[in-house]
């Protein structure tokens, strides 16, 4: 008698919380008109960026490590947070965190309007971390859900040494 297959089990996805501590950051900006249509969509090609470069203070795997951040500013995200209902799907995560070794790197696509306030905020020295939640690391690899700045006392309250016990 053949035996029956086992039915493969779904691997259950585990939530975790990642942040940096920033040490320096640049913007770069592009602005162009579209000669190969096939490769963007529109007559027009900008792109705006900003990479911060810091350490990894969490999760304890990978602590300590340094980070590079890639902020990436999409037009398309301001269409679709203003009109929800014309999205074809749900979106599944808004970046990715690689961490293999001792670098790591994260690239997140965040709206085009929000790029103006962040660089207000990160010139006037108010963000000095960043927190991530996403899925955990499997094969250094992990999606990104939720992003957000820190500034030092989010980051000292987050990150505060317990009180030394007394004898």
């Amino acid at each position: 008698m053949p035996r029956k297959k086992a039915a493969k089990k779904s691997a259950i996805e585990t939530y975790e919380l990642y942040f940096a501590r920033i040490h320096d950051w640049e913007v770069s900006y592009f602005f162009g008109v579209n000669t190969e249509k096939e490769w963007n969509e529109g007559r027009h090609s900008e792109i705006m960026t900003l990479e911060l470069e810091g350490e990894f203070l969490e999760p304890e795997k990978i602590q300590g490590r340094h980070v590079t951040i890639t902020l990436s500013a999409k037009r398309r995200l301001d269409e679709e947070m203003a009109n929800p209902e014309k999205l074809e799907r749900d979106p599944g995560s808004i970046g990715y965190i690689h961490a293999r070794g001792q670098e790591g790197s994260i690239v997140v696509f965040l709206p085009f309007l929000a790029f103006p306030s962040i660089i207000t905020m990160l010139q006037a020295g108010k963000c000095q971390g960043v927190f991530f939640g996403g899925s955990k690391l499997r094969y250094g690899s992990a999606s990104v859900r939720h992003f957000q700045l820190l500034g030092e006392k989010e980051l000292q309250a987050e990150f505060a040494e317990p009180p030394c016990a007394t004898d």
